[in-house]
């Protein structure tokens, strides 16, 4: 997955359990994620950033 579809991903995640569930599920079975998530997370001028914090 590259950065631009994770970022995509961060408009389908939200607070809820169900779906945290589901994407620290993803990023656990791929740990290559990590440092691009890490990348979107500091992102702090973007409002989608902190949902980032949510994976």
């Amino acid at each position: 997955m590259t950065t631009e579809q994770l970022y995509n991903e961060l408009n389908y995640v939200n607070h809820s359990r169900e779906k945290r569930l589901f994407y620290s599920k993803m990023v656990i079975n791929n740990p290559a994620l990590i440092p691009k998530l890490l990348d979107l997370l500091f992102m702090v001028d973007d409002k989608l950033s902190p949902r980032a914090a949510w994976f």
